[in-house]
Order: C-alpha cells, then structure tokens, then sequence
C-alpha cells in the first residue's frame, strides 16, 4: 500500500546561499507577465524571449522592438511555447479562451504577423513542449502532438491537467484533479502505461525537476499541511512523498544553487529551502508587485541567476553569480562594480578591484550568452580599474559583462538604449 509520509526536520547548519538582489529587466512590460519562454524563433532578434500576458498578447522582441500580438475577438491568451529552444521553428503554438465556444490553440508566425488555427479546446489551461512534443491541457483532458498532428491521450479523458514535468532520463510526471477523487492525484508515465498516486491533499500547485532528477511538489491550500514535498519512485511506481518543510500556500518552485525558491500561491512571497538543511526561511525581496506567476532560466548564459514574471513586468535575480566552489574563500579579494552610466548609450564605464596582481579576463555577452566584445585579457596589477566600453553599432537590448580572476567569475548586466 502506498503512503504519504511526513519527514521532520530536526537539525539547522548555514546554507551558502545568502539573501538574493533584484533588477527589473525589459522595461517596457510594465503588465502581468504569466509565462517566460525562449526559442530559436524565426522573425525573433538576438533576444529570443517570449512572454504570455493574458490581457495584453504574446510578447516578443523584432528588430528591437517590442512587439505584441493580441487574439481576435478580445480571446485571452493563457500559454504559448515552441519547439525546443536549440531547434530552429517558424512558429509559436498558443492557447486562448475562457471557457466560451470559441476556446482553441492556433500557430502564430513573427516573420509574417499571421495566424493559422489548430483547434478547438474547451477552457485550455497550458501548452509545454517536452522532449517528446507539445502537450496541451484543457477541460477535455490532455492532446499530445509535434505541431503538425495531434491526439488525445486516452488516459486522462475525465481528468483535468494542472502541471506536466519530465526528468532528463525522459519520465514524464502528471498532476491532476481526477473526476470523482476528492484529493489531486500524481501520475508517473511508466512502460506499461501510467502509475499513480491519491497526494491526500486538495491542491498541487507545481511539478518541479532539480538537477538530479528529484521531483519535488507543491501543496498549498492554506492549511497544515502546505509545504514543500519531494516525490519517491522507482521504474514503474510512486512510492509516497515527503515533505521538506512546512511553506504557507506553497506555489511555484525553481531551483538557485544549493536552495531551492518557492513563491506563495496568494501573493508576492518568497521562501529559500536550502538543500542541506531543509529549513525554510523567507526572503524580502522589496520589489513593487502583488504576483509572482513564473520563473525562468536565464538563455544560454553561465550564471545561475533566474527571471520571474510578476504582475508589474520581469524581474532578475541577481544575488548568484557562476563560482567555482573551490575559490569560496577568496570571493572577497575582488569586486566587480555595476557600470556607470546604467543605462547608456553607446558609453558606459566598467569597474573592478583587484587584491592582487594577477590575469584578468573581462568580456561582454548579449542575452543568449555569445560573445560580443572582450574588454580585457591581460595580466593587471592590484587596484582599482576602469574600462569604457563603447557600443556603438550594437542594438538596444540587455548585456552581460564578466569579471574572471583565476577560477572565480562574476557576472552583472547592462542596459544599452538608444
């Protein structure tokens, strides 16, 4: 018989993780940001972000500018993706409708500002493109497809899909409220068909993968028993979950170095659940919004700071920088300023301390993590230096600037307007 468990915390040592910085990024979006994506999209420029916003459209990013794209008829858009990011495509696949007849899913193309449509879908909730294909989840139940063609997936035909996961060894993971099934059920995709599990509570908020494939969920329902969980299983079944610790409406769940980020369900909230202990503590982060609705990764790029979608635009975390944790302690022997003007148009002025002689790399990057100008790299002397960078000829857009010294690196961005 399968169980639920509760596993107690009873011991509290230091995470390395300290209190996290912010930024507000792309600020022209000053509105409801639900969902962050990126793609190697055709009639998108070097930022390859898109963004879903139920009351404005989809929002992207050509030639510059911002552009949005709103459905006919006032129909609002719920969730969008395309095919991998690292896969060229033509096209983004959204879902639209609040439960009218008119609900459905259409491919929108950048390139040509067109539309094609796909289907219809009763009061859709979200698209995700995983390793296999789409998967779209709607009152109907759940339809799997490649973009081009599409079926339903016969097992979850009086179901409704809150959220869709998958591991990087390719085990997909459901939760789903279950008609006749008082509690919200997880599923795990076996070889055999579908395993499952009754969670015994009302509400999963979020499925989330860490980087060793932990499944970790949500609970959040304004009770005891919220909290962040972590998912057992073996090859073909779920064994139970236990909980990490206790976390009011738990929500939405990222993972940031040796902690896990959990946002709260009614709110702006943040909590950080460091790995080693498990003792959850919130975090402050003093930013104007009322709603946390996403996070995402940052594009191609070596750091382990992230994005949020809130109601008041996209934020970054800026707390972390990519460390070699072999040089912890001689994090204090340089310091990387932030530039100045910020933003700037086309000079700005970088500056760093050096503690000691020693070989200096300092490198600019676009959004995507490529290389546009290496500033520095050279052997310096200890000190104070400062380099102007000059952007002429480059577009508008965010920029990263690298410090390395040894094995340590830092990393901070900029903002080039013109």
């Amino acid at each position: 018989m399968k169980t639920v468990r509760i596993l107690a915390v009873l011991f509290f040592s230091i995470s390395l993780l300290g209190d996290l910085t912010w930024e507000k990024m792309f600020t022209e979006i000053d509105f409801d940001v639900r969902e962050i994506k990126s793609g190697n999209v055709n009639g998108f420029d070097y930022i390859e972000y898109f963004f879903v916003s139920p009351d404005s459209g989809l929002i992207f990013y050509q030639d510059g500018n911002l552009n949005i794209h709103k459905q006919e008829l006032g129909l609002r858009i719920k969730s969008a993706d395309c095919i991998g990011e690292y896969m060229v495509t033509d096209n983004i696949i959204f879902v639209y409708g609040d439960g009218t007849e008119s609900d459905g899913y259409e491919k929108y193309y950048p390139a040509t500002d067109s539309t094609e449509f796909v289907g219809w879908l009763s009061n859709p909730s979200f698209i995700k493109w995983l390793s296999t294909g789409f998967y779209i989840a709607s009152e109907e139940g759940l339809i799997f497809g490649n973009g081009d063609s599409w079926e339903t997936v016969d097992n979850f035909l009086t179901t409704s899909i809150k959220d869709i996961e998958e591991t990087s060894t390719g085990k997909i993971f459901l939760s789903a409220r279950v008609r006749n099934v008082s509690n919200e059920v997880i599923f795990m995709k076996t070889e055999s068909g579908y395993d499952s599990l009754n969670s015994g509570f009302g509400d999963i908020n979020d499925i989330f993968i860490d980087s060793n494939n932990k499944v970790l969920i949500t609970l959040g329902t304004g009770t005891y028993s919220d909290g962040l969980y972590e998912v057992s299983y073996n090859d073909t079944v779920i064994t139970g979950i236990e909980l990490i610790d206790y976390i009011f409406e738990a929500n939405l769940i990222y993972e940031y170095t040796d902690s896990y980020i959990v946002s709260d369900k009614n709110g702006s909230g943040l909590t950080i659940v460091p790995k080693e202990t498990g003792i959850a503590r919130n975090h402050n982060h003093g930013l104007e919004i009322d709603s946390i609705y996403c996070f995402s990764t940052i594009k191609d790029l070596d750091t382990p700071n992230f994005l949020i979608g809130t109601n008041n635009g996209v934020y970054m975390c800026t707390g972390t920088t990519s460390i070699d944790p072999d040089m912890i302690g001689s994090i204090s022997s340089y310091k990387l300023h932030q530039n100045y003007p910020n933003p700037f148009n086309p000079v700005t002025t970088i500056s760093f301390d050096l503690n000691k002689t020693g070989n200096v790399k300092l490198t600019v990057f676009n959004f995507n993590g490529q290389v546009v100008k290496e500033l520095v790299n050279d052997k310096m002397d200890a000190g104070y230096h400062t380099i102007n960078f000059n952007a002429e000829g480059m577009n508008s857009g965010i920029y990263f600037y690298t410090l390395e010294v040894g094995n340590t690196k830092y990393a901070r961005n900029m903002i080039l307007v013109k």
